[in-house]
């Protein structure tokens, strides 16, 4: 049987930084890597974006990248 994971890396009880991973077998897909911009910028924070902590370990496992459509909240923090 296949072993699939599918998770979120933000985005999950709050509106944007939506970020899904989907792990089958050995592989990863990410689909969306979005970024929430704050209600109060404070200290200079323009832009908030999901922990990649996970993604940047397991790097060399990404296969691709789906991005569902073109709102921030689901393709801009794909330069991170």
């Amino acid at each position: 049987m296949a072993h699939i994971n599918l998770f979120a890396l933000g985005g999950q009880d709050e509106n944007g930084k939506n970020c899904y991973v989907l792990e089958h077998q050995a592989d990863i897909f990410i689909i969306n890597v979005g970024v929430k911009i704050p209600i109060n910028s404070t200290n200079g924070v323009d832009a908030l974006i999901p922990n990649f902590e996970y993604l940047t370990q397991r790097k060399n496992r990404i296969q691709g990248v789906f991005i569902t459509n073109v709102k921030n909240d689901n393709f801009s923090a794909i330069p991170w």
